[in-house]
């Protein structure tokens, strides 16, 4: 009995060892990328792309995205003044901060 109950202890700490290994993944760029996409869709759209820059720092996804307009229906999309956001990501997918262009 005093075996089993020694098992059984054992497998439940590799099972929340597993798990806490688990919830300290990192999240991937491409991750951090498509949850800044997800809060953007509607700025973002195939006539005026969106373009995405990130980077890793302090543990966390900075994701830049800059909106782009056009000056006319047949003028190429363009970057603009303060058209832009940064969206901090945490390693849980949680948006820490949204930090808008100015």
């Amino acid at each position: 009995m005093r075996m089993q109950l020694s098992a059984t202890a054992a497998a439940v700490a590799l099972a929340l060892a597993g798990a806490a290994a688990l919830a300290a993944e990192e999240l991937t760029e491409q991750q951090a990328v498509a949850i800044a996409a997800a809060q953007t869709k509607s700025q973002c759209s195939s006539s005026t792309p969106c373009n995405f820059k990130s980077r890793r720092q302090d543990g966390k996804w900075y994701v830049l995205v800059q909106y782009t307009r056009r000056a006319s229906a047949g003028a190429p999309p363009t970057p603009y003044p303060g058209g832009h956001t940064t969206f901090v990501i945490s390693d849980a997918g949680t948006i820490e901060k949204t930090l808008p262009g100015r």
